[in-house]
């Protein structure tokens, strides 16, 4: 049985051709554990916005906390989130004043 290539997270940054399309990949990383837990391609000319659902569903979460930075504040998003078991951590920008109590 042929062992899978294991590539670490820095070459395959490194291995990209346009230093521009470091940005169309998601990769969930615990902060503590530096552990690729899964990634989901963005589709060109689309953003992190519509991978984001598609890499919720592949990922277990009940019981975890799931972050994601300012462009991943989506009700849609935050429901999924609590539809699989999980719970979420999700940045604001001061443009979501609606968001933020005074």
């Amino acid at each position: 049985m042929e062992q899978p290539r294991q590539v670490s997270f820095l070459a395959h940054f490194a291995a990209l051709r346009d230093p521009r399309q470091v940005a169309k990949v998601l990769y969930p990383l615990p902060e503590i554990l530096l552990v690729v837990l899964g990634q989901e391609a963005v589709a060109e000319k689309s953003n992190e916005i519509t991978a984001i659902p598609l890499l919720l569903q592949r990922l277990e979460l009940t019981g975890a906390l799931v972050t994601i930075d300012a462009m991943g504040t989506q009700t849609e998003i935050a429901q999924t989130i609590i539809d699989r078991g999980g719970d979420y951590l999700l940045s604001l920008k001061e443009n979501r004043s609606s968001l933020v109590s005074p």
